[in-house]
């Protein structure tokens, strides 16, 4: 599940905890027990020019063609990774738009743009693709195990 989806469900009672990217839009009701750093990294595919950079300077990125995940399904995420590219002097080209993290590794994959993803996406063992650091990111990723504020007892 997204994090909306996970938060809606948390609020609902539908779910115990969930394990997504924090939004403080969404927290009302919401705990944020723990929180661990990802941050974002580029995904591009393994013959790409920038797959030889160890790690990325994003103002060197301005011309690429960029997936991103939906900004309907993950507004503050979305917001997030276009402060990134802001803050780096540019505004991003966004080609192509997935709803969710494998759609947009999958998208990369098949070449048709780069990808600002967290770190973890490593994790998910594209094999065509690689992930590279970018230096020194303006904006913080994590990832968090959530779970719904306790109703107060009678």
């Amino acid at each position: 599940m997204v994090t909306s989806d996970q938060v809606n469900a948390l609020r609902a009672g539908d779910l115990d905890i969930g394990i997504a990217r924090p939004s403080v839009t969404a927290m009302q009701r919401i705990v944020i027990a723990e929180e661990l750093e990802d941050p974002f990294c580029l995904a591009v595919l393994e013959g790409h020019a920038l797959a030889r950079q160890r790690r990325i300077e994003l103002p060197g990125i301005s011309g690429e063609a960029f997936v991103f995940f939906t900004q309907q399904m993950g507004p503050a995420y979305f917001d997030q990774i276009v402060g990134l590219c802001t803050d780096a002097g540019f505004s991003p080209n966004i080609r192509y738009q997935a709803s969710t993290l494998y759609g947009v590794l999958d998208l990369v994959s098949a070449g048709l743009g780069v990808g600002i993803v967290p770190a973890s996406a490593a994790m998910l063992g594209r094999k065509q693709l690689v992930i590279r650091s970018i230096v020194d990111p303006t904006r913080r990723c994590s990832m968090a195990l959530l779970h719904r504020r306790a109703r107060p007892m009678r």
